[in-house]
């Protein structure tokens, strides 16, 4: 019986060593022919990589200038407002200025109708 369980027991234990060769070998044969794929296809990736970088690049430099063009048209509009304020603290004094000029007119013309009407009691 105790050569019985050590054939069993050197029959697995060779089993697994064998199985664990054999996994290794295919392992090592998948990556070297993985590898042969990727040597195949390197160039074209680089490539790939080389256009998708000057890409990048060129729209990288686009949003600078975008940048620049918005920031030159913030300054252009903040200017502009800063005129509208002016023309509107102008229009507004001239409103004012037109009211105290009706406010003017409207007593020379009571006066006016005051004094025709004296006029035409003394005649």
């Amino acid at each position: 019986m105790h050569w019985l369980t050590s054939l069993l027991g050197g029959g697995a234990l060779g089993g697994i060593i064998t199985a664990a060769l054999t996994y290794f070998s295919k392992r090592n044969e998948s990556h070297s022919h993985t590898e042969t794929v990727y040597a195949d296809h390197a160039d074209d990736l680089f490539d790939r990589i080389d256009k998708l970088t000057e890409e990048r690049d060129k729209s990288n430099r686009q949003a600078i200038k975008l940048q620049a063009k918005v920031e030159a048209q913030t300054m252009t509009v903040a200017k502009l407002e800063e005129k509208v304020a002016e023309q509107n603290k102008i229009i507004d004094k001239l409103t004012r200025q037109i009211g105290e000029l009706n406010e003017r007119i409207e007593k020379m013309s009571k006066l006016e109708r005051e004094e025709l009407s004296k006029n035409e009691r003394t005649k």
